[in-house]
């Protein structure tokens, strides 16, 4: 949790410097259109990632509970075996 307030808190300064950075090394003329590629890149593409963290946040709770069903479909074999 501290980790992730960290990464959280050093994604913010490093966001702005890199907005000033490019916005300074920018053409005036042109200073719409990139403003627009990077909110687009920054903003606007990371619903496009969602389920990959979806996924990745599911994949040990799915493989937990097949574990777990399998131990139980183990331990109901083997009693109607016993009976």
């Amino acid at each position: 949790m501290v980790l992730a307030a960290i990464i959280r808190l050093n994604a913010g300064v490093f966001g702005s410097l890199d907005n000033a950075l490019m916005h300074a090394a920018a053409d005036p003329a042109y200073l719409g259109r990139v403003t627009f590629v990077v909110m687009l890149s920054m903003v606007g593409l990371a619903p496009l990632s969602y389920p990959l963290g979806i996924s990745a946040s599911l994949g040990p709770i799915a493989m937990a509970s097949d574990a777990v069903r399998r131990v139980e479909l183990f331990r109901i074999a083997r009693r109607d075996l016993a009976a």
